[in-house]
């Protein structure tokens, strides 16, 4: 249905036939169809963005965590600051991946991530952690064979005699 009501202002149609989807994609009465619009909105499409918000409709079967965020990914600022005045439970869900319903994950996170660049707020996920890069080894040996105190017996390079020559490169096993 939300498809077919999409596509009614999506195509070139009659003006009247366009309004008439907008209206209708904000008086929907079922819950599945109302979770589609929310998860459109969600990925960033304006129009569904505008009828869930217009319509108040949030995805159903959602918790006061995942209310608040999908209030501040809609960018519907007045009602998510009375939802979560001090940004608790949308850090929460963040830093909480169980409360991503795994059909909704990515949605919520391209969502909340969308509206904090747009309007200026911090991304409210944390960071992701830090791992040691592999450019080094405790012992303070390169990691790569042509390190250049690589105790594999590799001179920095993997050079092994061969050098430039007719206009070209030449030496280990190889040329170009």
């Amino acid at each position: 249905m939300v498809k077919s009501l999409r596509d009614g202002f999506s195509i070139e149609a009659p003006p009247e036939l366009m309004q008439a989807c907008r209206q209708a994609l904000r008086r929907l009465e079922d819950p599945a169809a109302r979770d589609d619009i929310c998860r459109s909105a969600l990925y960033g499409d304006e129009e569904m963005r505008a009828a869930a918000v217009d319509a108040g409709y949030v995805p159903s079967g959602v918790d006061e965590l995942q209310k608040a965020a999908f209030l501040f990914a809609t960018e519907q600022w007045e009602r998510y600051e009375a939802a979560d005045p001090d940004g608790t439970l949308l850090t929460a869900f963040c830093a909480e991946e169980r409360f991503f319903p795994t059909r909704w994950r990515d949605a919520f996170q391209r969502g909340i991530r969308r509206a904090a660049s747009r309007s200026g707020r911090a991304d409210p996920f944390p960071p992701p952690p830090r791992t040691p890069t592999p450019s080094r080894r405790r012992d303070g040996t390169g990691a790569w064979p042509t390190s250049p105190s690589d105790p594999g017996g590799h001179d920095a390079g993997g050079h092994d005699g061969g050098g430039f020559s007719g206009g070209g490169f030449s030496g280990g096993g190889f040329s170009f």
